[in-house]
């Protein structure tokens, strides 16, 4: 009855090979209020092509006027809860956060500015416990999907792609092309998009929303994997 979340925000606007990609396994299924706010509307973008739906989603991530850093998600539709803690910390473990600004404005405006996010699985569900993800890899959508997950790879050449939930391997290895494997000493899956050194390098931690760890722990295991893997810092310039 809802149409694939596709994308969320604009990540056609950022610059390639200066961003990263952060992608889930797939998006929660929103409460019936939030359902009329976005996946309604999202249906009739959907039917009306797609620029019609790439307008509807690019504002998610959109701050309303005020105090830069202190101000309030513009979008009805923003998961503060999910997105703030998410964003807030991938920008501080990479160095382009503002000290200063409240969690979801950094949250906002790293993903506006320097990080994509995508599902390798963009259908909507409740409880992905219920579901038989590695099935749907071979699927026809899935697969059409993953070449566009593909090709967005090639055209923005992210310079890691950090994965929001680690629990699925199987998918994250299909969709992304990748064998990740545990990172020595700090919980990570780590792993790149090819055989050799030049692939871009894959971390997935567990789904951030529900992991109990403090932001520096968080910021010196992401730290240790990226040497682990060989990663040159800073991976993002000013």
């Amino acid at each position: 009855m809802s149409p694939p979340s596709i994308i969320t925000g604009d990540p056609f606007a950022l610059e390639p090979g200066r961003c990263i990609l952060v992608v889930g396994i797939n998006p929660g299924w929103p409460n019936a209020e939030m359902q009329k706010t976005d996946c309604v509307p999202a249906h009739q973008a959907w039917e009306s092509g797609f620029d019609g739906y790439r307008t509807h989603r690019r504002v998610y991530f959109q701050e309303m006027t005020g105090e830069p850093g202190r101000t309030k998600n513009a979008d009805p539709r923003y998961n503060g809860r999910h997105f703030s803690r998410l964003g807030n910390t991938l920008a501080r473990a990479l160095g382009v956060a503002h000290e200063h600004w409240d969690a979801g404005a950094n949250a906002r405006q790293f993903f506006r500015q320097r990080a994509a996010i995508l599902d390798l699985i963009p259908y909507w569900s409740r409880n992905t416990k219920n579901l038989n993800l590695a099935a749907a890899l071979q699927k026809d959508c899935i697969r059409q999907w993953c070449e566009v997950v593909s090709a967005f790879i090639r055209e923005k050449r992210p310079q890691i792609i950090v994965v929001n939930n680690r629990g699925e391997p199987v998918v994250i290895n299909g969709m992304l092309g990748c064998e990740i494997a545990p990172v020595a000493g700090v919980g990570l899956l780590g792993g790149r998009t090819g055989a050799d050194n030049l692939a871009t390098p894959v971390l997935a931690h567990p789904f951030l929303s529900r992991w109990r760890i403090t932001r520096q722990t968080y910021i010196e295991q992401f730290t240790e994997a990226l040497r682990i893997l060989g990663v040159p810092r800073p991976i993002l310039g000013p």
